[in-house]
């Protein structure tokens, strides 16, 4: 801090320093010719010798007064009445006498007092009007409704966010009553007498209704504001609109319970596992599965559930969620557990896992019967192969001894057959008919065991080609039966060649044998459903009841006498798994006396078996 002295004889700058001490520095200025320099950084305190009159004196007080308002004056006065003092000395802070200089210390710290008690007022005063300013911005700003009341309820503060919540505007709300706007005993005037009575803060939740229906959940922080007797002179109240917030909690509320009821009744186990590995919650089904109780089975590690050579499996498929995998699982008895096991997890706002929810499907039984079925299929499998095997062989093998039993009969009806009656000749004739059907039936079988032994890989075939090689074969008994045979263009499909012409043989040959009294005649169609072709066999022929339409692709069946019909009964059973084998399906249509009309399909991408 310094002091500035203006004065001619400069006769108290000395003895004023001595006063004020080191603390506080005097800087002389001389008052020559009647002007005086003013520095440009404002003293703290000025000290005017005034022993003379002299009118520059008073215009330089009020320079001073004009360059640094505020900045206290002392002013040094003659002692003698008889000197006229200017009247702007008069309105000096301080005024000392020039007989009493001792006095001039003190003048001039009391001056300073004063000057740096106002200016710290004015400070003061200015830091408040600039809060008092920012606190007006904030609330005008507030995206939340801020009301103030004086301790009557009427409204001093109403900013934009309560004109847009509460439907009022500030020009319409100031000075009114809460109960005036509101209605008298509203929530809203309840929870402010109750902040003005109590004289502390409240926090309440409360429903107000708008002018346009709508109903808002609002949550009100009010304060009330003492004065300095510790009465309440004003209520700052705060208006949050939670309704969103209430919809979202109650949403996520029944979403959980919703959960959590799904989770316990879940016919599969569930569980919430920690990424420490700490099982959170198990489900009925989980603890049932693993012979646990839930609060026991919470006290154990997830590790300790898995089965030692799955651990590793189990924990990259929680730290690569969501993923599927079957592993097993150790039973509370120790006994191993096959299960499917599917993990997904729980984030947080920032995509960051919090838990994983592990749904557990016990896969035991199926693992038991898969493994029994594979046992069953390698048992069939290698029961069908040796069955195949002695099919083959058998037919094989009796084909020998028939054509020797055969030849021998023909050989004794040559030679002997004049030496026979006619009764020993049927016998032997019926014998050798006999023969004859069994080595029928044994080349049947035969064929039936080669479908799948001797099977050829299915590659592109013309069914064209396939019919004309069966046209070839039944040559001579269409000749002989004056039998016709008409059909569409026919498609290539995938198959196996000499198959299929068996086939077209066995129901063209069957059209021709069981022919009625007409003309044998057979039309052959393809039709394209799409994923295959359906191919007809329709004949003109005695038919059959559709009631036995079941029995003609069984083995040995035959709807017809055989005295009439002659036969084996194991052509269309032929058929039948031929076209099995090719992916397809075969059926008949008839009605006795109508003819027959026979379905089979090719798939145009077959299933190899």
């Amino acid at each position: 801090m310094w002091v500035l002295y203006i004065g001619k004889d400069l006769c108290a700058v000395d003895e004023l320093q001595q006063q004020l001490g080191a603390t506080i520095k005097v800087t002389a200025a001389e008052w020559n010719n009647g002007q005086v320099v003013l520095v440009s950084r404002a003293p703290n305190v000025v000290v005017i010798e005034a022993t003379e009159v002299q009118a520059s004196l008073a215009d330089c007080f009020r320079q001073i007064r004009e360059t640094w308002p505020g900045v206290p004056v002392v002013a040094i006065l003659p002692a003698n009445a008889a000197v006229e003092t200017p009247t702007a000395f008069l309105e000096a802070e301080q005024v000392v006498f020039d007989d009493r200089l001792q006095l001039l210390g003190w003048a001039v710290r009391k001056a300073l007092q004063a000057y740096l008690v106002e200016n710290e007022r004015r400070q003061a005063d200015q830091a408040l009007g600039a809060l008092a300013q920012l606190l007006t911005e904030l609330v005008r700003s507030a995206p939340v409704p801020i009301v103030v009341c004086d301790r009557e309820l009427r409204v001093t503060m109403w900013n934009p966010a309560a004109e847009r919540v509460l439907e009022w505007r500030a020009s319409e709300a100031a000075g009114k009553t809460i109960g005036e706007l509101f209605g008298e005993g509203s929530e809203l005037e309840r929870l402010l007498n109750e902040a003005r009575q109590r004289a502390s803060p409240v926090e309440a939740e409360f429903s107000y209704q708008r002018n346009d229906g709508q109903r808002l959940e609002l949550r009100l922080c009010c304060a009330p504001l003492l004065d300095s007797s510790g009465a309440v002179e004003n209520l700052a109240a705060v208006l949050v609109d939670v309704t969103e917030l209430k919809l979202v909690i109650r949403a996520y509320r029944e979403t959980n319970e919703r959960f959590f009821s799904a989770f316990q009744s879940a016919p599969t186990g569930m569980m919430l596992a920690g990424l420490d590995g700490q099982i959170l919650r198990a489900n009925p089904a989980l603890c049932r599965m693993l012979g646990y109780e839930e609060q026991r089975l919470r006290q154990v590690r997830l590790t300790d559930l898995i089965h030692p050579d799955d651990r590793t499996q189990a924990q990259l498929s929680i730290e690569t969620a969501p993923a599927r995998t079957e592993l097993r699982l150790v039973h509370a008895h120790g006994d191993t557990v096959y299960c499917d096991w599917h993990v997904s997890t729980v984030c947080d706002e920032s995509n960051q896992p919090q838990y994983a929810i592990i749904q557990v499907v016990d896969l035991t039984e199926r693992k038991r019967a898969e493994e029994q079925i594979r046992r069953y299929a390698s048992e069939l499998e290698r029961s069908n192969r040796e069955l195949q095997q002695f099919a083959y062989a058998a037919s094989h093998d009796l084909q020998e001894p028939l054509r020797m039993v055969r030849g021998f009969l023909e050989l004794l009806e040559r030679r002997y057959g004049d030496q026979l009656d006619q009764t020993a000749r049927q016998y032997i004739q019926f014998a050798v008919d006999g023969a004859a059907r069994m080595q029928a039936l044994i080349r049947g079988l035969l064929d039936y065991s080669r479908v799948q032994t001797h099977a050829q890989p299915l590659r592109p075939v013309s069914l064209e080609k396939v019919l004309a090689q069966a046209l070839a074969n039944l040559h001579a008994s269409l000749l002989e039966a004056h039998g016709e045979v008409i059909h569409e263009p026919l498609p290539t499909v995938k198959g196996d060649e000499h198959q299929l012409v068996q086939v077209f043989q066995n129901l063209i040959g069957n059209a021709v044998k069981f022919r009625s009294e007409r003309t044998p005649r057979v039309i052959i169609r393809a039709k394209d459903k799409g994923h295959e072709w359906e191919i007809s066999v329709q004949d003109n022929g005695v038919g059959f009841d559709p009631a036995q339409a079941g029995r003609l692709f069984q083995m040995f069946q035959r709807l017809h006498p055989r005295s009439k019909y002659p036969g084996t009964g194991i052509g269309l059973a032929l058929c039948h798994r031929i076209i099995e084998r090719h992916g397809g399906r075969i059926w008949a249509e008839s009605r006795p006396g109508q003819g027959a009309t026979f379905y089979f399909t090719l798939p145009k991408e077959p299933n190899v078996s």
